[in-house]
């Protein structure tokens, strides 16, 4: 009894990131008993990382007033731990059964309760915090638990016994799950106010705020912990669980029933249910939509809404208009969804999307899709069905670019040359407009590659007669693929003979019949049929003769 005289609490830091107004109309009450209830606190974890990190802020001031470093009690920690989880269902400074939190066997002299979302330093580590500045504690246990909706709730505890130190090891964790069953005073739970009466009808489209208090004896008032949220539907009844007092329900046909429960303490709760009847603004009427023009855009056509009651709607107040498939020749389709009175409600009309016969057609053409650099394409655009005079606007981009550069002003001419400059793939697009207004754009694409350029290597060079060279052609530029043709000029001939048949094999082998000077030739045509040749001399000494010379 004496420990508890001498407890106090020197601090408490409020942070309050949701304030839940509170709504009383026509209630539904539910009144819990004065007992004790088993709940269980789940889905939060606790971060010894994190309290780790609070007592150095701690020590720190300690130090800087020449006080000894305060060392963290495993129990004491613990104990913390358990009072921040707490903290997450009621806030107060005693347990949720209503007991005290200070248990003699902890040995407990002070304790400092701090809890909010992002927890202010010097909210509770200054100088004026004399639970955490006194010269005859000797413990500390820190209590840092993550709860709920990104909330963190945290406890500090201190003692003038030395410590029973917590295994280093464990300071290093963060977000260990803690599933606490404990008690629960119903005094915290008293009192549950759900609105509007229940068994009454509701129209379709009306607002049904869901409002709830709960009210504590000793305090204000508490909002209740309610968890999720699912939406009514049109033939069965559900069970809504609001995570917000204020959350408007959309209704529709059918029967509703509404369910505001405790997190921890699902026993305890209200429900009301309701007649969901139709509305008396009446259902929507959509006119039938023309047949519309193919542009090669999307056609938003102007839509006709009126209630059945004959009232004209308006699009953005009675409903709104969501389009689909309305690029293309075809059917498209346009959905009309209710609000306000008319929520729940959608009807979808089709149009038609049809071929203009008379609208212009643009033909882009060139007489190359491949050639090597240096040399010229003739682009060529024809329009069929446009009203002349016809001007045409020839622009290039590097393929897949969309920052294109005008190869020629728009003139009446259907006809461009066009020779880049460096190697690449380009796209050429030309823009028709006719006298009509109808602007039709086409475009072609042109690979560029450089010229075709071809090499032949024969070895070994020179050679003795009797042996073997090896000839290999080969290419760049150009056009792929390649084709090779190798052919030799003997000593005496003026003539090449083939010696390996034109085909993708870029390479033969050949044995000199004769010494002398024998001459090489690989010819390489690329996919675009340019040429390209190469030769190389070869010459062939008798061994005979060599070794005479010796």
């Amino acid at each position: 009894m004496a420990i508890k005289k001498s407890i106090r609490i020197l601090c408490s830091v409020l942070i309050f990131l949701m304030i839940l107004p509170v709504f009383i109309i026509t209630p539904l009450t539910v009144q819990a008993e004065d007992s004790i209830v088993d709940i269980n606190i789940a889905g939060i974890t606790k971060k010894y990382k994190e309290a780790a990190k609070w007592l150095g802020y701690i020590n720190d001031l300690r130090m800087s007033n020449d006080l000894s470093e305060l060392v963290m009690d495993a129990d004491l920690m613990e104990l913390a731990m358990k009072h921040s989880a707490e903290l997450s269902v009621h806030i107060g400074n005693g347990n949720l059964d209503g007991t005290s939190i200070i248990g003699g066997k902890y040995n407990v002299q002070y304790i400092s309760i701090a809890y909010g979302q992002i927890i202010s330093r010097n909210s509770v580590v200054n100088e004026k915090n004399s639970v955490i500045m006194s010269s005859s504690i000797k413990s500390i246990g820190v209590g840092y638990i993550g709860g709920r909706n990104s909330i963190n709730y945290m406890t500090i505890v201190t003692s003038y016994k030395a410590a029973n130190e917590v295994d280093p090891s464990v300071l290093t964790q963060s977000n260990v799950k803690l599933d606490m069953p404990t008690k629960c005073s119903t005094e915290y739970l008293s009192n549950l106010v759900l609105s509007p009466a229940a068994n009454s009808n509701i129209e379709v489209g009306s607002d049904l705020p869901v409002r709830f208090l709960v009210s504590n004896k000793n305090d204000t008032e508490y909002t209740a912990y309610v968890t999720g949220d699912t939406y009514i539907t049109t033939t069965n009844s559900a069970v809504i669980k609001v995570t917000n007092p204020n959350r408007i329900l959309t209704l529709k046909k059918g029967y509703a029933t509404i369910g505001v429960y405790f997190m921890y303490a699902p026993s305890i709760g209200a429900k009301a249910e309701y007649t969901v009847v139709p509305n008396s603004a009446g259902d929507l009427v959509v006119s039938p939509i023309p047949d519309q023009i193919y542009t090669g855009k999307a056609l938003t056509p102007q839509v006709t809404v009126k209630s059945s009651n004959g009232a004209e709607l308006q699009a953005g107040t009675h409903y709104t208009l969501t389009y689909s498939n309305n690029i293309n020749v075809g059917q498209a389709l346009v959905e009309v969804k209710g609000m306000g009175a008319y929520i729940g409600q959608s009807v979808t009309v089709k149009f038609n999307i049809i071929k203009n016969e008379s609208a212009s057609v643009l033909t882009v053409k060139s007489d190359k899709t491949n050639m090597t650099l240096g040399e010229s394409a003739s682009i060529v655009a024809t329009v069929t069905n446009g009203s002349a005079p016809i001007k045409y606007k020839f622009e290039y981009a590097t393929l897949g670019s969309s920052a294109y550069t005008t190869l020629q002003a728009a003139s009446t001419s259907n006809k461009a040359t066009f020779k880049p400059s460096k190697v690449g793939s380009y796209t050429v697009r030309v823009t028709a407009n006719d006298s009509s207004g109808i602007t039709t754009v086409g475009n072609v694409d042109i690979n560029v590659s450089s010229a075709l350029n071809s090499t032949v290597k024969v070895s070994p060079s020179p050679i003795t007669l009797g042996n073997t060279v090896n000839v290999v052609g080969s290419a760049t530029g150009g056009v792929l693929p390649y084709s090779y043709e190798i052919s030799v000029k003997k000593p005496g001939s003026s003539a090449y003979t083939i010696i390996n048949a034109k085909g993708s094999t870029n390479s033969c082998s050949y044995k000199p019949t004769s010494s002398g000077t024998y001459e090489f030739r690989v010819a390489v045509t690329d996919g675009e049929g340019s040429s390209s040749y190469s030769t190389q001399v070869l010459n062939v000494t008798d061994a005979s003769l060599v070794n005479n010379s010796t």
